[in-house]
């Protein structure tokens, strides 16, 4: 969590693009009409995408498998071992729905150049540093977690998870905020570079499709596999999950100071103002959305509703729950309250959200496609 304060005030200045090059651009130049949609595209899938490169999705998941063997619903807990196999091994070339964990370390393993001493710590970061403990978390979970789960042994899985997953889950968390952090940089770095050759009329390396253009997509696409989303609800519902465990284990000689840490940080991921706070949370991206999406098309207008409407909507009411009931129910220690209203109210809504968020996403990335195609073919006259 410290990390995200970090950094989330420098990421802000990368969802701008290069909407204000320092000299006229033509509608296929960087800063032209053509590439601040293609940025902008690219920005709103950043800030809703589950990313598939950090393993906050695969963490969530292991919580609520513990609560589903709290629950007794072995259904469950074998739909979420399945999906949980998906998020790590899965292949979309081979049919998954979605490209799992190591097939996008493996396309950033061949796609991140290493040639400049900053190119090669962003590589590091995401190939080798922030893998090595996300490859003994998957370890820990599909040798130890997930068995005890299945032969529902709750409290030696509840061991497991807090004890050996949660410390490998804080240190991978670690460097994905540095390599963001470092992307972000070299994002900013590189735009400056397109900014001062503009200004001289140096415009020859500013074409869509050249080498500066491309640096700044990889930059992008690299950010929007590992930035914690803050326009999703995963990491307010994570945090939600984490603050029951926190309680349970208090009642046991825990951390007590822990879940009061937690309800304030889940504040934050919704209330933080990066005008004074140290990063933007879902309510400041909520209005800038609503600002500054266009809807002059039939499919903007459609992800203008999606983002900022119909994903909304319950996201809203998500966190309306979660502070009249929820917070004050596990700030007292009620860990059966807490866990009803997350599971008959907060869940609900977190699918719902998550049902339009990936809408979204599908129908942001058709348009991206699309809107790559017609520049292609504007480049080749």
């Amino acid at each position: 969590m410290k990390q995200k304060v970090l950094i989330l005030g420098l990421i802000m200045a990368q969802f701008t693009g290069l909407a204000a090059l320092a000299a006229p651009a033509g509608d296929t130049e960087i800063g032209g009409t053509y590439y601040n949609k293609i940025v902008q595209l690219k920005d709103v899938i950043a800030d809703v995408l589950p990313p598939p490169a950090y393993i906050i999705e695969s963490y969530l998941v292991s919580l609520e498998m513990l609560d589903s063997l709290d629950k007794g619903d072995q259904a469950k807990i074998a739909e979420l071992s399945k999906y949980a196999g998906l998020l790590k091994d899965g292949d979309s070339a081979k049919g998954s729905p979605f490209p799992g964990y190591y097939e996008r370390i493996n396309v950033w393993k061949k796609d991140l150049p290493s040639t400049t001493p900053t190119e090669k710590k962003i590589k590091d970061l995401m190939t080798q540093l922030s893998v090595e403990p996300a490859t003994q978390f998957f370890k820990v979970r599909d040798e130890k977690f997930h068995p005890l789960v299945k032969a529902g042994k709750l409290a030696e899985a509840t061991q497991v998870l807090r004890g050996e997953m949660k410390p490998l889950y804080d240190k991978h968390r670690k460097q994905i905020d540095l390599l963001v952090a470092a992307a972000t940089q070299e994002f900013q770095a590189t735009e400056k570079l397109a900014s001062g050759k503009a200004a001289k009329g140096e415009t020859a390396e500013l074409k869509v499709r050249g080498a500066i253009y491309t640096k700044l997509m990889i930059l992008k696409d690299l950010i929007a596999d590992v930035l914690p989303p803050p326009k999703y609800l995963i990491e307010s519902y994570l945090v939600a999950l984490e603050a029951i465990d926190a309680a349970d284990a208090a009642k046991t000689g825990g951390d007590k100071s822990k879940v009061g840490q937690l309800v304030q940080y889940g504040k934050l991921l919704a209330n933080a103002n990066s005008s004074k706070d140290p990063f933007p949370g879902y309510t400041e991206r909520q209005e800038y959305w609503v600002s500054n999406l266009p809807e002059a098309t039939l499919p903007e207008r459609n992800i203008k509703e999606l983002m900022t409407k119909l994903s909304h909507e319950p996201a809203k009411k998500f966190y309306e729950v979660r502070d009249s009931k929820f917070v004050p129910a596990v700030t007292a220690g009620n860990v059966a309250d807490a866990k009803k209203v997350l599971r008959e109210e907060l869940r609900p809504l977190y699918d719902s959200h998550r049902g339009h968020i990936d809408f979204l996403v599908a129908r942001a990335n058709k348009n991206y496609k699309l809107l790559e195609s017609e520049v292609d073919r504007m480049v080749a006259k």
